[in-house]
């Protein structure tokens, strides 16, 4: 017969026994994608042009992982990374490496689009195209501005604007014009 000490170090060890199994199940179901949770760091017009794609996918393959989304800018994307606030970024435009490992993707074609309604004919030269860009902190904006100075193109910026979604109701209204990624 167990002693009082005896009696308490074997309820603990059968509730130890018990919460072993159910940790090496919920492993087993996070292993194969049968739980868990997955946060994704991503830019704005990467979350709307090019995750749902992705993650359509992955809920076919991985239907209950819970999948979760933060938005930033490159710069943001990769400090939450660093972070291990999310467990894998996104980003469109170069960051400082550091710890991270970085890998390409795709690349993505990037044009000029002005809508017709601003009376620009099929085919337009930048000097006809008030610009609509991101602002100067924007890593797409120091991109383009880097293209665009070893093109030897100046650009008129008319406005500055953070959005691509409001970037393209801008050119819809007939407001100028701006380089998009072909997604967008």
């Amino acid at each position: 017969r167990l002693t009082d000490a005896g009696e308490l170090l074997a309820d603990y060890g059968r509730r130890g026994a018990a919460l072993l199994d159910e940790c090496q199940i919920a492993l087993s179901d996070l292993a194969a994608g049968r739980g868990g949770k997955l946060t994704i760091g991503a830019g704005v017009t990467t979350s709307i042009s090019t995750l749902p794609g992705w993650l359509r996918r992955y809920r076919r393959r991985w239907p209950c992982v819970d999948i979760a989304i933060r938005t930033g800018s490159s710069r943001i994307v990769a400090e939450l990374v660093r972070a291990r606030e999310v467990d894998c970024g996104f980003v469109t435009s170069d960051i400082e490496r550091g710890e991270l490992v970085a890998r390409r993707l795709y690349d993505e074609e990037i044009v000029l689009v002005a809508g017709a309604s601003a009376g620009f004919a099929q085919r337009v030269t930048l000097s006809d195209v008030p610009l609509i860009m991101f602002p100067p902190h924007a890593g797409f904006r120091r991109f383009l501005e880097r293209a665009l100075a070893a093109a030897g193109l100046d650009a008129h910026v008319k406005m500055e604007i953070d959005s691509v979604e409001a970037t393209k109701s801008l050119i819809e209204v007939g407001l100028g014009g701006a380089f998009l990624p072909e997604s967008a």
